[in-house]
């Protein structure tokens, strides 16, 4: 509906891959996009409907983020902002804060990832940040080695239904960790949604535990700042 409001030209279809499966979705061109800091020329967006994008005009993916710092305010009036990258930290007087450096895969094509190391009891994990993601979502091998239990929703029901943008749909099993540590601080039970996903098979982790953690989880923090620049990942509590 946006892309028909600004009369933004057909760019072809191309495929997307989502949470659930690699799709084939039709793009759209814009000349300019700015926000913040950021301000990109001629580009490509994958078009999906609204319903999708749980009533969101978009999403801005890390193509356009890669050179930027995204900062996420979860307890104040402006929720997000993008920014130059730049260092965090140089004075002595700023507080010390639970910090972690992404990893670069050794794929090319996944490079640009937002890749941390993450721990649930005694089993090591592999986490991909991932703030368009509502809820946090963990494979079975990582449910399996961190002993995760079955819980029942509030409304009884033991699965839920999950969205890719574009409306495609699966279920996933509700659990919960019994603890989850990342970045140098430590949550205890942590509700995760469970399954075998298209998104840890493109990863090269189907069978190894894996995450994707959600804004249910970053939220928890009163900011949280991504310099995708630097590959730092910043937590203030």
């Amino acid at each position: 509906d946006l892309a028909r409001q600004l009369a933004l030209p057909s760019a072809g279809p191309i495929g997307m891959h989502t949470l659930i499966a690699r799709e084939i979705v039709e793009t759209v061109s814009a000349r300019n996009v700015r926000s913040g800091d950021l301000n990109a020329e001629t580009v490509r967006f994958a078009l999906a409907p609204r319903t999708g994008l749980i009533g969101a005009d978009g999403l801005i993916g890390r193509d356009l983020l890669a050179e930027h710092r995204l900062l996420l305010n979860f307890r104040g009036g402006a929720r997000a902002a993008i920014s130059r990258s730049r260092r965090v930290g140089d004075s002595i007087l700023d507080p010390r804060r639970p910090t972690a450096r992404f990893q670069t895969p050794a794929e090319e094509r996944l490079r640009g990832l937002l890749m941390i190391d993450a721990r649930s009891r005694t089993a090591q994990a592999k986490a991909i940040l991932d703030t368009g993601a509502e809820v946090t979502i963990i494979n079975t091998a990582f449910a399996r080695a961190a002993r995760a239990s079955p819980i029942v929703l509030d409304d009884g029901s033991t699965s839920r239904t999950l969205f890719s943008p574009t409306g495609l749909s699966v279920e996933a099993r509700p659990m919960q960790l019994r603890n989850l540590h990342f970045a140098g601080i430590g949550l205890d039970y942590v509700p995760v949604l469970v399954g075998d996903f298209h998104t840890f098979d493109l990863w090269g982790l189907s069978d190894r535990p894996a995450a994707l953690v959600g804004t249910d989880v970053l939220g928890l923090f009163e900011t949280v700042i991504i310099d995708l620049k630097r590959g730092e990942l910043i937590l203030e509590i």
